[in-house]
């Protein structure tokens, strides 16, 4: 080989190895980051429910008024 060649050849391979290696410090980052203790649910606001849907009925029968019989 010329040194040409080995020169391109080192070159290309170098960013290539640097690229995966800063990839792969992100990439345990972020698991360090999102897996550390006390980072659950825990943090959340609690649910507050307020005017909540409520019914009540006063009465036992129900009127519908008049109500025409066989048409």
């Amino acid at each position: 080989m010329s040194r040409k060649s080995r020169k391109y050849r080192r070159q290309r391979r170098f960013p290539t190895f640097w690229v995966l290696v800063i990839g792969g410090l992100l990439l345990v980052a972020g698991a360090i980051l999102l897996f550390r203790p006390g980072s659950g649910t825990a943090t959340l606001a609690p649910i507050e429910v307020q005017g909540q849907a409520a019914i009540r009925v006063d009465q036992q029968e129900i009127k519908f008024g008049d109500v025409k019989f066989n048409i």
